[in-house]
């Protein structure tokens, strides 16, 4: 299917796909920032390595996924991305402009994840972590900026969107 989107395509593309993105995204923040989180438990799952490499790659996939998702400004006519759920210009007008640690993030993944580049970085390198809290918490507010408008007409979208109780929520991210 091509863009326009029929709203009954949206409804179930969000319960299925983009629900799996949030989900798959702060279940791997979850995970990775349990309490208890070590490599002494991942060894237990076999080669603790592979697993928290697994965890991570999976996280940051979500989170460009979800970045993408919220921001791209020239989608391809089969990507679905926010501004098909809203009205024409209004998406635009209210999300949060997009933070440089969401960008230098969205990078990263392109340059450490999604692609073979010479911008990788080495394991030798000293600054490999990912501020897994910081960026749940923008992606959680930002959600919810969506997630309003998203869902004005349609009460059965919100858990579509992550709107929900269980979801991490954060006050610094304001809608427009």
């Amino acid at each position: 299917m091509k863009r326009p989107f029929t709203d009954a395509f949206l409804t179930q593309y969000s319960a299925e796909h983009v629900r799996y993105e949030i989900d798959m995204f702060f279940e791997c923040v979850e995970l990775r920032t349990r309490p208890g989180f070590t490599t002494q438990a991942l060894a237990q799952l076999g080669n603790h390595q592979l697993v928290n490499s697994a965890l991570i790659e999976s996280f940051v996939v979500h989170l460009r996924n979800l970045i993408d998702f919220l921001y791209l400004e020239s989608p391809g006519k089969t990507d679905v991305v926010a501004k098909d759920f809203i009205a024409t210009g209004v998406w635009e007008s209210i999300r949060p402009v997009e933070t440089e640690s969401l960008k230098r993030a969205k990078e990263r993944a392109n340059k450490e994840i999604s692609h073979l580049t010479s911008k990788r970085i080495a394991d030798t390198h000293g600054n490999k972590d990912w501020d897994f809290v910081g960026l749940a918490s923008e992606m959680s507010a930002l959600l919810a900026c969506f997630a309003r408008p998203a869902c004005r007409h349609e009460t059965s979208c919100t858990g579509h969107f992550g709107n929900d109780p269980t979801m991490p929520n954060s006050s610094r991210t304001r809608c427009g």
